[in-house]
């Protein structure tokens, strides 16, 4: 949290869940994935549309 504001969560795959994460990641193994908050015109930089990002359903 950044001026009370989140800006970045962690979420656990496990096993395939949260199948959104697990399907946006790719694999269903035991993984942690680190997701920020982007500005709508940030997230349309090329370097965002490769891995190891990726936008979440």
């Amino acid at each position: 949290m950044v001026a009370k504001k989140n800006f970045a969560h962690v979420v656990m795959i496990d096993n395939g869940w949260p199948p959104a994460y697990a399907e946006a990641a790719g694999t269903a193994d035991s993984m942690a994935v680190l997701t920020f908050r982007l500005p709508i015109a940030r997230l349309a930089a090329r370097k965002f549309s490769r891995p190891p990002f990726f936008r979440p359903v």
